[in-house]
């Protein structure tokens, strides 16, 4: 039989084996584009196959019909050769077709003829006799609920040395190899508790606490260096929010919170993320916090107070306990935070103006006590030290720099004096402007003086059958005064007081010309004054009484 195969390969295969190749090479192309809707390049293999067998029986079986059978045996080998190269070429991970992952053009053929919709209208019946098992999966859901918690339960009595569990010796579940694994722990024998993590791991489960507990022998045993090393080459081609997160809690603090953040951008719904970015913040791990640190705390505490309530935490953890116990560390520091401004916190340095006839003097007020204070006017070429103050920080023993500055009276106006705060470890921060206006600076530092002094404004004396009103503590306060407004025995606000233009070079001096006081009739009882500051703030009205 083969050699009449072979006698028609040379007298007649040069023109039919490339006819045979390009008919079954189209075959095999069609039946790939077609893949999305059905395996077509399988069935063709499958029909090639088949009927080059039959062919062959029939050959052994009637020789004389071998001549007449050679060609069409030569064709379904040339086909049954192609087809089945392409389907065993084809993946799970290619469910378009061999074709269609490698050609982008392919692909957007498929798209084009529809081929696609026809593919997504058999997955969505495929979808709907997946839905008809949701009661089994829940029932499977619920018993694996009650394993978990039964499992919790026995290695809570063992910890407490209620119960003694023996080693389930032919493990067959995620659950028993985690009871193995934390058996193993318990009694010390981490070589064989590390082989039960990793079998455990082979489920490919969501829970993080697992991780922690094999990281945290695995770091006695091989240093964070070596543990990030193995944990990575473990779990290289697992990818997972609970995998990702887990390699980043072998990072250094400041690459650990770079990972988390990319982790909760990512996967804004993974608490554990938030969890450990708060607790990165707190006092626990820091000592003493400073503004930053208590506001990032309380913002990503808000996150996960918040997905707390919508159940996305407890699902990541196998370990009831431990979730009980990162969840109270969360609520009390949770319940402190919310007590702290957010606008409070923001504001690391902030600026009281004030003024004396020396000049502009500036208070200076920090959230995070610093060492040193650093300024700079548009007049000096570098930074410059407020100097220190004559009282310790209680909480470091060390002095504390001065918080005021004061500016010369011609100092260039409007400028902006820069500010730089030095931390104990010599940290310098970012730097803080102030924006001087000699003008604004002097209203707005007269101003909270006269409001912290409503009860001097005026004084009502008799003298000589005349009443005289003294209004000195305004004229001598007029840079913050636009207009004084008053009345007399009632609450019209009718009359004015004019005061002398503001110096800024000897802001509370009067002019030798200027009487800060006027007459009024001897039955003047009371009089009324509200007061309009220079940026258009109105105050409230005050009524002065004679003899009072």
């Amino acid at each position: 039989m083969f050699k009449v195969i072979n006698q028609y390969v040379r007298e007649k295969g040069k023109k039919t084996l490339p006819a045979f190749s390009a008919a079954s090479g189209t075959m095999g192309t069609v039946a790939d584009v077609m893949e999305p809707i059905a395996p077509f390049a399988q069935y063709l293999y499958f029909a090639s196959l088949g009927a080059l067998l039959l062919l062959l029986g029939t050959a052994l079986v009637k020789a004389p019909w071998r001549d007449h059978l050679a060609g069409a045996i030569l064709f379904f080998t040339v086909s049954a050769g192609i087809n089945g190269t392409i389907y065993y070429c084809q993946g799970p991970e290619q469910p378009n077709g061999l074709l269609a992952s490698q050609i982008e053009a392919v692909a957007k053929l498929q798209a084009h003829l529809g081929i696609m919709q026809q593919s997504l209208t058999q997955i969505d019946q495929q979808t709907k006799a997946i839905a008809t098992s949701n009661e089994q999966i829940a029932q499977h859901t619920q018993t694996t609920a009650q394993e978990i918690a039964k499992l919790n339960q026995n290695i809570a009595k063992l910890v407490e040395g209620k119960q003694e569990l023996a080693l389930i010796a032919q493990p067959t579940s995620a659950s028993d190899y985690y009871q193995n694994a934390r058996l193993y722990e318990i009694k010390g024998d981490y070589r064989q508790a590390r082989q039960a993590y990793l079998a455990y791991f082979q489920y490919q489960q969501d829970y993080i606490d697992p991780h922690l507990r094999y990281q945290a022998f695995l770091k006695i045993q091989e240093g964070f260096a070596g543990a990030r090393e193995i944990y990575n080459e473990q779990f290289q081609h697992q990818t997972s929010a609970t995998v990702d997160f887990a390699k980043a809690m072998l990072f250094e603090t400041g690459q650990r919170q770079a990972a988390l953040k990319e982790i909760v951008a990512a996967q804004p719904n993974f608490t554990p993320a938030w969890y450990e970015l708060s607790r990165l913040h707190s006092s626990a791990l820091l000592g003493r916090q400073t503004s930053e640190h208590k506001l990032l705390e309380k913002q990503y505490l808000e996150q996960v107070i918040s997905l707390n309530e919508q159940g996305q935490w407890l699902k990541y953890y196998l370990d009831q306990e431990q979730f009980n116990r990162h969840l109270d560390d969360a609520l009390s520091r949770f319940k402190l935070a919310e007590t702290r401004s957010e606008t409070g916190l923001k504001q690391t340095l902030t600026f009281t103006p004030s003024l004396s006839n020396l000049g502009f003097q500036l208070e200076l007020q920090y959230l995070d006590t610093p060492q040193q204070i650093l300024y700079k006017t548009a007049e000096m070429s570098e930074f410059q030290s407020t100097g220190q103050g004559h009282w310790r920080d209680p909480e470091t023993g060390l002095l504390v720099p001065n918080t005021s500055i004061t500016l010369a009276k011609n100092i260039q106006s409007p400028q902006a004096i820069q500010f730089k705060l030095v931390d104990a470890s010599g940290h310098v921060s970012q730097v803080y402007q102030y924006h001087f206006d000699a003008q604004q600076h002097a209203a707005q530092a007269q101003q909270q003086m006269l409001e912290m002094t409503k009860n001097a404004w005026l004084l009502l004396r008799d003298f000589d059958g005349e009443t005289l009103v003294y209004f000195s503590q305004l004229a001598s306060s007029r840079c913050a005064i636009s207009a004084v407004h008053y009345s007399i025995n009632s609450d019209q606000l009718d009359q004015q007081i004019q005061l002398p233009p503001c110096d800024l070079q000897d802001p509370f001096s009067l002019p030798d010309d200027f009487a800060s006081y006027f007459k009024a009739s001897a039955d003047t009882q009371s009089i009324s004054i509200q007061l309009t500051y220079q940026n258009q703030q109105k105050s409230t009205v005050e009524t002065f009484r004679k003899g009072l």
